[in-house]
């Protein structure tokens, strides 16, 4: 059997001999190309009878059949290798749950390695996470095996030694491209993980008023939006609830007034 993973050129190298010394020619049947190459994608996983013809060109023939099978390609997609909160995240970006039962993950600079077997399927756009420990944090490289011993996907050699709340990540999820940023795990990659931030200008808090008319003033700012929904809040009317919602650019000053309030 041929074993590939998704995204891999999957080749077929057959090997003949004629005792008349004739020319020999092979030909494959698809999705292979006359030279026995063929370049996988994702979607690709499964299993595939290859026919694979020899001909002698005086009338000479056999053929035989090559199984080809094609891994389903998952990725390493983000890693944390802060001291005590270490963790790495898997990701299936394919349309299909895959069976990763027998695979394993290990590190690749540390005494002794880390090692751990996985036991559980891994559904079609999951993010799974996983528990590790002993990482090298002055530089690390992760690699994903299959069942088969098989390297599925490996990481770039990375150092983290800062043991803040960042972390190595693929960005998109599934690309080549690896940044270090705020953690995303168990989410996509590029989910805005950075809460907005509101401020009260006016009134201070505890401020006292002689009317039952108050105009709220405050700032909203956040990291990616260009415009934000802001609601207004209050237990007044005796039940913590939302009394008005309106929206504002990033960065600019909104307001809220309030009318009718009960002395307290």
């Amino acid at each position: 059997d041929i074993r590939v993973v998704e995204g891999k050129i999957a080749r077929i190298i057959p090997n003949a001999s004629d005792v008349d010394n004739d020319s020999l020619t092979f030909t494959f049947s698809q999705p292979f190309n006359n030279n026995g190459e063929w370049q996988t994608s994702l979607g690709d996983s499964g299993e595939y009878n290859i026919n694979v013809t020899l001909r002698d060109g005086h009338g000479g023939i056999d053929s035989k059949t090559a199984k080809v099978i094609v891994i389903p390609k998952i990725f390493i997609n983000e890693f944390e290798l802060d001291d005590g909160e270490e963790w790495a995240e898997l990701y299936n970006p394919g349309e299909n749950d895959v069976d990763i039962s027998g695979w394993q993950l290990w590190d690749g600079m540390s005494s002794p390695h880390f090692k751990y077997e996985f036991d559980n399927v891994l559904g079609s756009k999951e993010h799974y996470v996983i528990i590790t420990s002993g990482l090298n944090n002055d530089g690390e490289f992760l690699t994903l095996y299959d069942s088969e011993n098989l390297s599925v996907d490996t990481t770039p050699l990375l150092t983290d030694s800062q043991n803040n709340d960042k972390t190595w990540q693929r960005r998109p999820d599934s690309s080549l491209n690896w940044v270090f940023d705020i953690s995303t795990r168990g989410l996509d990659n590029n989910a805005d993980v950075i809460a907005p931030i509101v401020r009260l200008i006016s009134p201070q808090d505890n401020a006292y008023f002689e009317t039952d008319k108050i105009l709220f003033n405050y700032t909203a700012a956040d990291n990616k939006a260009a415009n934000l929904v802001c609601g207004f809040y209050s237990d007044v009317n005796g039940t913590y609830e939302k009394l008005a919602e309106g929206l504002i650019v990033n960065g600019s000053i909104g307001n809220f007034h309030a009318s009718d309030m009960a002395d307290g």
